[in-house]
This record gives structure tokens, sequence and C-alpha cells, in this order.
């Protein structure tokens, strides 16, 4: 991700949850978790700063591949969910999908504040319908939300079955 000077320093810190897992956009988030780099550094610098930072899932990995503990730990979040039931999952990880709304933040500039997105998610995979719930920035809503239509999931199983069922997005942009 290349920095222009006229943007404003920002990192987003990342997870998926219910609003519990939130931190607010003024608190000072945790570097803790797992990390993506931005693409290049910052002028003047050879290290490339954390771009996305936070959250207890490794960005680089698909549903299948997190330990049954990660995906126990990210089930619990979702409401009456069977023992054999499956929330949906981005079919690539949460990496590129977080990777791509952080760059549509400085692209537009976002200043800090919580992005709050469910997309609706049907029985084969594909993203039907996203509801901004919140949003810093009415052009990065826009982004979110064709970002989030055009990232492909595993379906949810419910019973066995694949189900339509929603998938939450909360983002914190934060000034460094």
């Amino acid at each position: 991700m290349i920095i222009k000077p006229r943007h404003l320093p920002l990192a987003l810190a990342m997870t998926l949850a219910l609003p519990c897992g939130m931190a607010a956009a003024q608190d000072a988030p945790s570097k803790s978790g797992f990390k993506i780099k931005d693409d290049a550094p910052v002028t003047g610098s050879n290290i490339r700063r954390d771009a996305v930072w936070g959250g207890s899932l490794p960005y680089d990995k698909t549903y299948a591949e997190l330990s049954p503990e990660q995906q126990r730990m990210f089930k619990s979040r979702f409401v009456q969910m069977a023992e054999g039931d499956e929330p949906p999952f981005p079919v690539d990880g949460l990496g590129p999908l977080f990777a791509a709304i952080s760059k549509a933040s400085r692209t537009v500039e976002t200043g800090a504040g919580r992005l709050e997105m469910d997309v609706f998610v049907d029985e084969t995979g594909s993203a039907t319908k996203v509801d901004v719930i919140r949003s810093p920035d009415e052009r990065l809503s826009k982004y979110a939300a064709t970002i989030a239509m055009l990232t492909k999931f595993k379906p949810a199983l419910c019973q066995g079955t694949p189900c339509a069922m929603g998938f939450p997005v909360n983002l914190s942009f934060v000034r460094r």
C-alpha cells in the first residue's frame, strides 16, 4: 500500500464479532493477535507498518484450516448454532477482505470511527446484501459494501445443509 503524503496516517484494527468484542475507535488498539503489513513502507523508511491487526483468528487461514478451538471461538459469536453447524466464512480467509477494506480506507482518507456491516451470504456462498449499520464515511461504506459483495464465502451449514446466514464485520479505524 502506498500512502501519499496528503493521506492521514490511519491504522485499521479489525475484528469479526458482535459488538461485545469491539474496541471503541478512541481506545488505543492492542497490537496483539494477527497482523497484515502495508504493501510498501512509508516514505523515508524501509519498515512496512501494520495495516491491520488484532482479532483472535489468523488472517491467512480458511475456515477449514482454523484449529478446532478457533472454529469454536468464532462459532460462539453466532446465536443458536448446533454442534454440527458452521457459520459463513470468506473462502480465502479474512486477510483479502480486511486488506481490501484497509486500502479503501486510505483511498477515501477515512477518519477515526467504526464500520459495522452485516453481509448476508446465501446457500451458494455469494453475498446477496450488505447492511451498513455504522460508518465513519459514506464513501467508505460504499467501497466496503462493494468489496464484501465481491467476496466469495464458504456458505453456512445448518444441520449439515448449506444455508443462508449473516456474516458480521466490525472494523475500527484509529489514528496512528
